[in-house]
């Protein structure tokens, strides 16, 4: 299956999810019945700016479980 084929999947999903699916929750209507657009314009998100000391500059995860951030090594996990 394509990523095209998916997203036709997925957005009848929806429909039926949305539309023709009545919810427990809202006393068995349908989510399109009594949810609304938001008025709001979507603006995004500002920029995160890290601490210079929070960037990682460098990340290698090894096959043996270890990971390396710049030149330091640390084990995330016990190895099998």
């Amino acid at each position: 299956m394509n990523f095209l084929q998916q997203q036709a999947r997925f957005d009848d999903f929806i429909e039926i999810l949305n539309e023709q699916r009545p919810h427990q929750t809202l006393d068995m209507k349908y989510p399109a019945e009594v949810c609304q657009p938001s008025t709001r314009l979507y603006q995004g998100l500002p920029d995160i700016d890290y601490r210079v000391h929070d960037k990682i500059g460098s990340t290698t995860v090894f096959l043996s479980g270890n990971c390396s951030f710049w030149t330091t090594i640390k084990r995330l996990a016990a190895p099998p």
